[in-house]
């Protein structure tokens, strides 16, 4: 799942990514849809008290996007807004077929 989470200040653009969460883009999208067009601060405090596992993701990326806003504008009391949050499909889990001795091998399927 990849998340990004652009913060307008003025004309600075900054934007942050997660990769490598192990989460279906559709559950992170529920949280994601709930912050979107809110003020940065705001959508903080959406999603400390929001009761979904994606939430405490998605807020690691918004504060990294913040921190990033910051850096790049130089100015820590501008006021931010998330302007755009996405989430994709990540990397998918190969299926494995235990073997002996602690050994694991690629599952193979179909017939042959």
């Amino acid at each position: 799942m990849a998340e990004t989470q652009q913060l307008v200040p003025g004309s600075i653009e900054a934007h942050a990514l997660a990769r490598h969460v192990r989460m279906s883009p559709q559950k992170a999208r529920l949280v994601m849809d709930l912050i979107r067009g809110q003020k940065a601060q705001s959508a903080l405090q959406t999603l400390k008290y929001t009761q979904k596992r994606a939430a405490k993701h998605i807020e690691k990326v918004l504060r990294s996007a913040i921190a990033n806003a910051e850096r790049k504008a130089d100015e820590a009391g501008a006021p931010l807004d998330v302007d755009e949050a996405r989430a994709g499909s990540g990397c998918a889990r190969l299926p494995w077929v235990a073997r002996s001795v602690t050994r694991s091998a690629p599952r193979i399927s179909g017939s042959a």
